[in-house]
């Protein structure tokens, strides 16, 4: 499985791009992980490894890896 580089995955945890052809569990997972990067941006870089282990662990979710 290929995940998407850790630019893809910053941009989907900074923007505000709905995931409209993604699971419901990536969906939440990165309405989480988008309210937690904005109350405290210092956890970015934590928030994009959670992501990018989310993909590598679910492998239902290479789907949703074009709706990034």
């Amino acid at each position: 499985m290929t995940t998407p580089s850790d630019d893809v995955l910053t941009r989907t945890i900074l923007g505000d791009k709905e995931l409209k052809g993604a699971s419901l569990a990536t969906r939440i997972l990165v309405t989480h992980l988008r309210r937690e990067a904005s109350v405290d941006p210092a956890c970015l870089q934590d928030k994009v490894t959670e992501l990018r282990a989310f993909f590598a662990k679910n492998p239902f979710a290479v789907n949703d890896l074009r709706t990034l």
